[in-house]
């Protein structure tokens, strides 16, 4: 939920509140992992439980920002049933979103299984550090492609080209740096 949002941010020309409330979510996880594992000694229930309650901030956060009245162009409204129609549409669209989810999940659930396995709760443990380290890099990446994914959306239907030839340059440039 909270990854569809960060381009609900975007959209709405708001990528600092998105990143503001990506960092909320960090910093929550980062904190209640330190509270439930160190303090509480909760062991793995413990990472999973900080994990959840900063998801659920985050979603929040977001959740009320669109709700509420705000300067942005985008609004939480009421469901309309028409929009059932484009629902297959969507399905064949975000198939392979899908299937890289569902793979990166498999992943890690047989990852954690071996860890735990192998060397208990402290192996999970140490996954989950790395996993916050490998998330600072891939944020840089994945910042780099949800924002030009919007900017070239929006330069191929003003038809400038150039400036989405110049902008692949400038990206390929900044991941290799």
């Amino acid at each position: 939920v909270n990854m569809a949002f960060e381009t609900l941010w975007i959209t709405a020309e708001k990528s600092w509140n998105g990143l503001i409330v990506s960092v909320i979510n960090g910093v929550t996880n980062a904190l209640l992992d330190w509270l439930f594992i160190g303090c509480l000694g909760m062991g793995v229930m413990g990472a999973g439980l900080a994990t959840a309650i900063a998801h659920l901030t985050a979603a929040l956060f977001t959740v009320v920002y669109f709700l509420l009245p705000n300067k942005s162009s985008l609004r939480l409204r009421r469901f309309d049933p028409s929009v059932l129609k484009d629902i297959p549409g969507l399905f064949f669209n975000g198939a392979s979103e899908m299937l890289g989810t569902v793979a990166g999940a498999i992943g890690i659930l047989v990852v954690n299984a071996r860890a735990l396995s192998y060397y208990g709760e402290i192996g999970v443990d140490a996954l989950g550090v790395f996993d916050y380290i490998f998330g600072l890099f891939a944020a840089f990446f994945f910042g780099i492609s949800n924002t030009s994914v919007t900017v070239i959306g929006y330069k191929h239907g003003s038809r400038s080209f150039g400036e989405i030839k110049a902008m692949l340059k400038r990206g390929i440039i900044l991941m290799l740096i």
